[in-house]
């Protein structure tokens, strides 16, 4: 699970970049120049969106991890475990 996350990560930071290259000729043909902003900053809100969502799936993922071989995701707990 922890893999197919990162690689969901790594897909969509790529796509990004990759989009935003080839969306420069674009908006300078169909964004006033005024305006240009404005799509600059729903692409990060989008951008920004789509990434925390990928992470917090990532995150997700590892509470699970740990609850599954700790019974607890209590820090004290863990550690308390460990050291026995």
């Amino acid at each position: 699970v922890d893999t197919v996350n990162a690689f969901v990560l790594l897909l969509v930071s790529i796509i990004a970049a990759v989009l935003l290259v080839f969306a420069l000729p674009s908006v300078a043909d169909e964004v006033a120049a005024q305006q240009h902003y404005l799509f600059y900053a729903a692409y990060l809100l989008c951008f920004a969106g789509l990434m925390g969502i990928a992470t917090l799936s990532l995150g997700l993922a590892l509470v699970v991890r740990i609850w599954e071989a700790y019974q607890t995701i209590e820090e004290d707990e863990i550690v308390e475990r460990d050291h026995d």
